[in-house]
């Protein structure tokens, strides 16, 4: 699973948030059993850890319900009664998006079809033929159409006035990622082949590119076409 998507992000937050329940709970046993004599001192302390135990295990429960629910969005999808790719693959291999994607545009052309090997939705409409490259990616883009090298960049912080990301996680340009395999594919007579880019993350999409769009942005596209 790579680390830019959102499923490892609620992984790991999952992971955090299971250990400090516990740890949590350790510490409370702990301060009622040694300290019950002070119980007048303690008992403030014991709420707030008692209050951040409940909120961390009412966030892993909506983790959970958040993966079930994209679970069965993916098992009882087109997609998955055509490939029959296993739910664990989908999650780790990005397959989940893929499907997401298709699912939500294969009305919207004259002939849609998908291809793992890029994870891309191809859609034709008219005499135009949309490339589509699916990628789940959880945080702030950053780069320039020209840049081979574009940056997830999350935790935010101001130093000096400006804004500046602590972690910068480098990828290739996806439009240059998806341009090489256009050039691969079979260009029919008389059709436009367009480079487009879906961000399928839960972040609103602020990057200022016309091929870097959210799902509902390129149904948006297509149907004016």
């Amino acid at each position: 699973m790579q680390k830019t998507t959102r499923f490892y992000f609620f992984t790991m937050l999952g992971i955090k948030l299971l250990v400090s329940f516990f740890i949590l709970g350790f510490l409370i046993d702990q301060i009622d059993r040694y300290l019950s004599a002070y119980k007048e001192y303690t008992s403030v302390v014991i709420t707030v850890l008692t209050t951040a135990r409940t909120l961390g295990m009412m966030t892993i429960i909506a983790i959970a319900a958040y993966f079930i629910y994209s679970a069965y969005q993916y098992l009882t999808s087109k997609f998955y009664s055509v490939t029959k790719i296993p739910i664990h693959e989908a999650f780790f291999h990005g397959y989940i998006d893929l499907s997401y994607a298709y699912e939500r545009l294969f009305l919207l052309g004259d002939e849609v079809d998908y291809d793992t090997k890029t994870k891309a939705v191809i859609v034709k409409t008219g005499n135009k033929i949309y490339y589509i490259l699916v990628r789940d990616i959880f945080g702030k883009l950053q780069g320039e159409a020209k840049n081979d090298t574009w940056y997830i960049c999350s935790k935010k912080k101001k130093e000096y006035g400006r804004v500046r990301y602590k972690k910068r996680v480098p990828i290739k340009n996806p439009i240059f990622e998806n341009r090489e395999y256009i050039k691969n594919i079979k260009i029919e007579e008389n059709k436009e082949v367009l480079n487009y880019v879906c961000i399928t993350g839960l972040r609103q999409n602020t990057f200022q590119n016309d091929q870097i769009n959210t799902i509902y942005e390129l149904e948006s596209i297509i149907r004016k076409a």
